[in-house]
Order: structure tokens, then C-alpha cells, then sequence
């Protein structure tokens, strides 16, 4: 959408940043385009509500719902740690204080005790 909305090349969108979208004038800010040249064009309102829609759901959203399902459906934290890159252990316990799935089923310790 936002290639069709300012004519950009692929290598442009992807070297988009978040600055180089400007609402309030409705355009889209080019940087070291083609010939190392830099240009404004235009940004369509249906792109702009596409690029808000985007940057709540961003990849690294999406990257941490990946973390979240797979361990939500029982996958060990070790494959998690393998499938993310992460070197760290550390970093892949960040999953295990997000998700509350299952909760329902875990039994209380105190209901096994005789009181």
C-alpha cells in the first residue's frame, strides 16, 4: 500500500523510518533514493491508516505473540530459546510472565493438603 501510495521503490520502503512520514502534510520523506538522492511524494490517507494499523501490530509485536503461543500450546522454553535466537535463557523466561493460559488448570497445593 504504501509502494503504491508514493511510487517507492522496494529498497525505499524498506528503508523507511518512522520520521520520514509526515501526516500533517501528507507526505513521505525519501532518503538516499536512486542516485543517492533524497525526495519527498505523497502519502495517500488510506496508507497513513494502514501505517497506524502497522505500527500497533509491529513485528516485534508479532515476534512476541510467536514467543507467547508457542509456549501458551506447551512448547518447551529451550526450543523457544532455539526458534527466537536468543543466547540467554534469561531472555526467553520474558514469556513465561506474559501468558496466564492454563492457570484454570493447574491444581493448588494447599487443596492437596489435609488441613
Amino acid at each position: 500500500m504504501i509502494t503504491y501510495s508514493g511510487g517507492l521503490r522496494l529498497s525505499e520502503v524498506i528503508n523507511l523510518k518512522i520520521k520520514d512520514i509526515d501526516s500533517k502534510r501528507m507526505q513521505i520523506f525519501v532518503r538516499q533514493a536512486k542516485g543517492r538522492k533524497d525526495r519527498y511524494t505523497l502519502l495517500s490517507k488510506e496508507a497513513l491508516a494502514a501505517l497506524h494499523k502497522y505500527y500497533k501490530v509491529s513485528t516485534r509485536t508479532l515476534r512476541h505473540c510467536f514467543g507467547t503461543h508457542l509456549l501458551e500450546n506447551g512448547t518447551d522454553l529451550r526450543y523457544i530459546q532455539a526458534l527466537m535466537g536468543y543466547e540467554s535463557s534469561k531472555t526467553t523466561e520474558i514469556y513465561t510472565h506474559v501468558t496466564t493460559k492454563g492457570f484454570n488448570q493447574i491444581e493448588n497445593p494447599l487443596d492437596k493438603l489435609e488441613v
